[in-house]
């Protein structure tokens, strides 16, 4: 039987929560503009494939930061205090102005902290599209024995 290795699970989450501002600061540049038609029709002329593409890349990307909107806020109907720890680390702020306050304000310790964050952080992991990032890891480990 294969252990879940929570460390390395929690290290994925981490990965694609630091990606959030960044894809969501692309989303907000890389919005298409709007196609212009002399003609009145309800079906939007197409200029081509670039356009269609351009299209395609930005409904992407904004599928993606809403699956990981949802996913931490989804942390939030069980754990409150893991959700904002979450979003005040990833969503709000680039920085670590999230463990400040934690440990700062509300007087965590560094090691109680990261082990909060990780558990948040597995939390996030098993909800983000229905636990993709525990099947990755899990089919990682199969596929290497």
């Amino acid at each position: 039987m294969i252990e879940i290795n929570e460390k390395e699970i929690a290290k994925s989450a981490k990965k694609l929560l630091k990606t959030y501002n960044d894809k969501k600061r692309r989303y907000i540049q890389m919005k298409p503009s709007s196609i212009n038609s002399k003609l009145v029709t309800d079906v939007p002329r197409v200029k081509g494939k670039a356009d269609n593409e351009l299209w395609e890349s930005w409904i992407d990307c904004g599928v993606e930061i809403e699956e990981i909107e949802r996913a931490v806020e989804s942390v939030k109907t069980f754990e409150p205090t893991f959700y904002y720890m979450l979003k005040l680390r990833y969503i709000e702020t680039k920085d670590d102005k999230g463990r400040c306050f934690y440990e700062n304000e509300i007087g965590y310790s560094s090691s109680h902290y990261d082990r909060q964050m990780r558990k948040a952080l597995m939390m996030f992991a098993e909800s983000y599209r229905k636990g993709q990032l525990i099947k990755e890891y899990y089919e990682l480990m199969t596929s290497s024995i």
